[in-house]
C-alpha cells in the first residue's frame, strides 16, 4: 500500500506501518517527553494490535485463504488478502 513501510514479517506475513501510525508515534513522544510513559504505552498499544492483526491473519490461513500482508493504523489494523486466492 503506499504510504506504508514494511517493518517486520511473522510467518511468512510482512508487517507494514502506515505513515501515519509513525507520525501518531513522533507525536506522542515529542510531547510526552521527559515523562515517557504516554510513548511507553502507546509502543503497547502497537504490540497488542499487531498480535491482535496475526491472530486474524491465522485464522485467515487456516481456512486456506492467502494473506498478503498486514497494515498498521492509528485506529487498528487490517490485513490484505484476496479471497479468490485458495493456498494450495
Amino acid at each position: 500500500m503506499k504510504y506504508s513501510f514494511r517493518v517486520l514479517t511473522i510467518w511468512g506475513i510482512p508487517i507494514e506501518l502506515h505513515i501515519t501510525f509513525i507520525l501518531l508515534m513522533v507525536f506522542v513522544l515529542i510531547f510526552s517527553y521527559p515523562d515517557l510513559y504516554l510513548f511507553i504505552l502507546t509502543v503497547f498499544l502497537f504490540i497488542s494490535v499487531v498480535a491482535h492483526e496475526v491472530s486474524h491473519s491465522t485464522i485467515t490461513r487456516h481456512y486456506g485463504i492467502r494473506v498478503r500482508k498486514i497494515i498498521l493504523y492509528p485506529i487498528g489494523g487490517g490485513i490484505s488478502n484476496r479471497s479468490d486466492s485458495r493456498q494450495s
